[in-house]
């Protein structure tokens, strides 16, 4: 099953042209974010970028994507127990991306370990401030005055690493108090423990991205 949905082709003129500069897309996100607060629309307009969303995880490591898609299993483990609203799935998947950025991309990979780093984060969800500068900056510019009132908003705060005008973490606080109670349950499984019975410990990850302090508006 899929859905079809129509878009404008925003990335047109830089679809070809994959070392084009910062400063192109930031003026693209400029026009977006002002479309998007006039119109009330923020977050609406991400399918646009499906390109830059692709983009994002194609060059990952096998073992990353592997990681990702154990996840998305646990997700919908989870969806098909409690039968309710739940966060994005795609939050979750950011999560694992995270997780794997911040604690394991210099170190031996071992899956028991990011499946439960990224339990945890969700447990501790109410912190989570994460956000990524691949096609946005911090530049001097209205990107990045948006880009902090964004990030002072109520967490989590999961910023699309293709749309700033989009949290993925969403709005539904209920829906992450259910997820986290059922990760609670998970981090005592059997598959967290190693031979001689003791848990596998975490990947050692940051609940959330600090703001760099030059960047900060007064």
């Amino acid at each position: 099953k899929f859905d079809v949905q129509p878009a404008y082709d925003v990335l047109y003129e830089l679809r070809n042209n994959k070392y084009a500069e910062l400063y192109l897309y930031n003026k693209i996100y400029a026009q977006l974010i002002h479309e998007c607060t006039t119109l009330k629309k923020e977050g609406e307009f991400s399918i646009c970028f499906t390109d830059l969303h692709q983009s994002f995880l194609e060059d990952r490591a096998p073992k990353l994507k592997n990681l990702i898609r154990l996840v998305k299993h646990w997700y919908q483990l989870c969806k098909e127990k409690l039968g309710k609203p739940l966060p994005p799935q795609y939050a979750l998947e950011l999560l694992t991306v995270y997780a794997w950025e911040s604690g394991s991309r210099d170190c031996e990979f071992n899956t028991a370990q990011g499946f439960r780093t990224v339990l945890e984060l969700v447990t501790k969800y109410k912190w989570l401030r994460i956000y990524w500068t691949v096609y946005y900056d911090f530049r001097k510019t209205k990107v990045s005055e948006y880009l902090h009132k964004m990030l002072q908003k109520v967490r989590p705060v999961i910023l699309d690493p293709a749309d700033p005008t989009r949290n993925v973490a969403g709005t539904n606080l209920l829906g992450w108090g259910l997820l986290a109670k059922e990760a609670a349950i998970w981090l005592q499984s059997s598959c967290f423990r190693n031979c001689d019975a003791c848990l596998v410990g975490p990947w050692g990850v940051p609940m959330k991205v600090e703001i760099p302090q030059d960047c900060v508006l007064l």
